[in-house]
């Protein structure tokens, strides 16, 4: 595949980190047009299009064609937005190209009284200098093919933002001007060096280069090719799983793997007994669950709380990044071995904090005792509740009082050697429980349920599609009470 004729800012990005990343792509790997901005998912588009009301726009280029068409509307449109008399007229998606062979796609160029104002959306808080190097990129294209620019900035989620619903997302978007920042950027410098690096030899490996970042390079296998492979250690035996600091002291005194640790060398209970279910090859559960056990009123009731937190709220009255419960999932065990199921999944049209309450509390008659993993997440959202509908806050707060930690439990009585090192709920079931699946969402593409939902709340997500993600959730979510119900168990049989 013949690479663009033009550079972008992918290629500067792959450059920065590796100069024989950018090499490799650019020798007839390259793709056509560039990956989807930020600014193109779904959320972000509609909260642009709110926050510049009447703004033109230029669809994402798909290949070289539509580029070198998007090119030429772009200088259309500016042309004719020169020429408004409105001062703020804006264009989203602006796709420019430089006399010098750099190209980008902007978006939102903004006229403002001295010249073009370029924004760059960021859904985030904060701005990296990935983001910089982006903006340099832009104004160097922009100023390279005429147009006069005024500033240089970033759009940046403002999370006092609360918004009002119907649409309306003025305010959403902080801005941050970067120009004060653009000097220590020579694009023109870097543009040169790009140029003769994609058509000279290859470059060598630079001696800290990226090559696990990001999921990996996808030329590892060129890069490494004639190496001899590394007897690596495997992760469930790795000295990480006693902690970074302890490894590296570890290292240093010429350990190699947990294996070779003695148990005497660990001053610590934890990291003792982890070792020792290391290098025994066996979980090691201690006793003392079950005494505990002992004093839990039945029936037991195994509870797991879902959350979405949406850099572009859609409920009103609720602010970016909001940690908002969407689905809570409720599993009982009775003395006599019955299992009973209750579940809610939020239907995304409104605010689901009032109806998550009312069907929760309807769920949970008084008496017995109340189990979660890492309960802490479950408490605080609890708590965070009772704040929102304070005519159930007292037994909100009980409730939240009263959960007992399962994961407070494992991590002082057990450990099993697959765990490797990881105390998170997707790790634990994976080692103890792996036949219940309970650490995978059975939804192909998506990692996590904030994935599933965020997509089934999507306007352009089909009908049919919506009900699977939800059907994909409460099965999800039923593996997770039945897995958690059989993680305490397993601790109690230890007894």
């Amino acid at each position: 595949m013949t690479p663009p004729p033009f550079l972008d800012e992918p290629d500067l990005r792959r450059w920065r980190a590796c100069p024989r990343l950018h090499w490799l792509h650019r020798q007839g790997a390259a793709p056509t047009g560039q990956p989807p901005r930020v600014a193109d998912s779904a959320e972000a588009a509609v909260a642009l299009r709110a926050s510049y009301a009447g703004a033109r726009e230029i669809a994402a280029p798909r290949d070289e064609d539509d580029w070198d068409r998007a090119v030429a509307q772009t200088q259309l449109a500016l042309a004719e937005l020169s020429a408004r008399p409105d001062p703020e007229a804006a264009l989203l998606g602006a796709c420019l190209a430089s006399d010098d062979g750099a190209r980008c796609r902007i978006d939102v160029m903004q006229r403002g009284a001295r010249g073009w104002r370029l924004w760059r959306l960021r859904l985030g808080t904060v701005a990296d200098a990935p983001d910089v190097d982006a903006l340099a990129w832009a104004a160097h294209v922009a100023a390279r093919a005429g147009w006069r620019l005024q500033s240089v900035g970033l759009l940046l989620i403002d999370t006092d933002f609360l918004y009002p619903g119907l649409g309306c997302y003025a305010g959403l978007f902080r801005e941050v001007d970067v120009g004060p920042m653009l000097g220590s950027r020579p694009v023109a410098e870097w543009l040169v060096a790009l140029q003769r690096g994609a058509q000279g030899r290859e470059p060598p490996m630079p001696l800290v280069a990226p090559c696990a970042a990001d999921g990996g390079c996808a030329y590892a296998d060129h890069c490494h090719a004639g190496e001899p492979a590394p007897a690596a250690v495997p992760p469930a035996q790795a000295l990480e799983i006693l902690g970074r600091e302890r490894a590296e002291q570890l290292r240093l005194a010429g350990h190699r793997s947990v294996l070779d640790v003695p148990l005497q060398a660990l001053a610590e209970p934890r990291l003792r007994r982890a070792a020792r279910a290391v290098q025994q090859g066996a979980p090691v559960r201690e006793p003392g669950v079950a005494a505990l056990a002992a004093h839990w009123p039945r029936p037991w009731r195994f509870l797991r709380i879902e959350t979405i937190g949406l850099a572009v709220p859609i409920w009103s009255g609720t602010r970016p990044y909001q940690i908002l419960p969407f689905q809570w999932t409720l599993g009982e065990a009775t003395a006599d071995g019955g299992w009973t199921l209750q579940q809610h999944l939020a239907e995304g049209q409104s605010d689901p904090r009032t109806d998550f309450v009312q069907r929760l509390l309807a769920a949970l008659p008084p008496g017995g005792t109340l189990f979660a993993y890492q309960a802490g997440f479950e408490r605080n959202r609890l708590r965070e509740l009772a704040q929102r509908v304070p005519a159930q806050a007292a037994r909100l707060e009980a409730l939240a009082a009263g959960l007992v930690d399962v994961f407070a439990l494992g991590r002082a009585h057990a450990y099993h050697p697959d765990q490797a090192g990881s105390w998170s709920a997707r790790a634990l079931w994976r080692a103890v429980l792996p036949g219940l699946g309970a650490q995978a969402l059975d939804e192909p593409g998506l990692r996590s349920p904030l994935q599933a939902y965020g997509l089934s709340l999507r306007a352009d997500t089909p009908p049919a599609r919506r009900a699977a993600l939800r059907a994909a959730l409460a099965r999800h979510g039923e593996r997770q009470v039945r897995a958690l119900q059989a993680y305490l168990a397993w601790l109690i049989e230890a007894g």
